[in-house]
């Protein structure tokens, strides 16, 4: 199910190029960033990636000016490669170290920018592919700006490369062991009790975020965090940064991007704490490790 969610994916947004339609943006009060007559060759926006980026189209035409098919072109190379590097690289975007200029110029050839914005002093931007309606435009990624370079990166799992693994076990796999994970579990709520699951990687600069609805458990809550579309129809959020700086899962949004991210920190704890039988992050990994497990975790509510 998740390899076809995906192709439907990748098939609804290079499709959705063709058609007519109106910006998920277009109600806010932001002003697009404009290009310079010329972009810059997509090579030189991966140069710092990767010796030898793997994007290697020329762009010479103002976004305004670039065809759908070359859209679609560049689109499918992102898609297939993730522009050449590995994350924390992002479309061969470096945090840390990828100036803006240059990723604006790369971004603005696939559609158009809006910001700045951001609740603090850290500056965010959006790029928003125009003929993406609905749902599928909350799947475009944000990318935060401070002293002229971008220094951290919003998407989801599912809008990194074509062949990327978003369940849990294939992102367990993928990333390994978590340095450490944090949990969030509301049970004072109207409705249906709640999640939230961080899995931190300091030294990979990656932070997976994701959620899920919770069943009561007599004073307990049941979470199963590898049923990741049990709350929300989009695959988990992933957060990249240069892991060079060093924070804190606890002052992250603060020290970072200036409190931008709204992730309530200070209300989660260490899985391990929360977990009924003490679980450790090993144990999580081994258990979540195999996409066929049925295995859930007691949990003491925070909330």
């Amino acid at each position: 199910m998740k390899q076809d969610d995906k192709r439907k994916i990748i098939m609804l947004f290079v499709i959705s190029l063709f058609l007519p339609g109106c910006s998920v943006l277009g109600s806010l009060e932001t002003t697009p960033v404009t290009t310079s007559e010329h972009l810059a060759p997509i090579s030189k926006l991966t140069e710092k990636a990767k010796p030898t980026p793997t994007i290697n189209v020329e762009v010479t035409k103002t976004a305004t000016a670039m065809s759908v098919q070359d859209k679609q072109r560049l689109l499918t190379q992102i898609f297939e490669t993730n522009g050449g590097c590995q994350l924390p690289c992002y479309w061969g975007i470096v945090p840390g170290e990828t100036s803006w200029d240059y990723a604006s110029q790369f971004l603005s050839a696939l559609g158009r920018i809006y910001g700045p914005g951001g609740a603090g002093k850290v500056a965010s931007y959006g790029p928003v592919f125009e003929d993406i309606e609905g749902d599928l435009g909350e799947m475009i990624p944000e990318f935060w700006v401070r002293d002229g370079v971008v220094v951290a990166i919003m998407t989801n799992t599912g809008w990194v490369q074509q062949d990327f693994d978003y369940n849990l076990a294939g992102l367990l796999v993928g990333f390994g062991i978590p340095e450490e994970i944090w949990v969030r579990p509301i049970a004072k709520t109207q409705g249906q009790p709640y999640y939230y699951l961080a899995l931190w990687y300091p030294s990979k600069g990656i932070l997976v975020d994701m959620q899920g609805n919770a069943t009561k458990n007599g004073d307990f809550l049941s979470i199963c965090p590898q049923d990741i579309f049990s709350r929300v129809s989009f695959p988990p959020r992933l957060v990249l940064w240069n892991p060079k700086e060093q924070v804190s899962f606890r002052h992250f949004d603060l020290s970072l991007i200036d409190n931008d991210l709204g992730l309530l920190t200070e209300e989660y704890e260490l899985l391990s704490k929360l977990s009924i039988d003490k679980l450790t992050n090993e144990d999580f990994f081994e258990i979540y490790k195999k996409a066929e497990t049925e295995t859930c975790i007691t949990v003491i509510p925070v909330h």
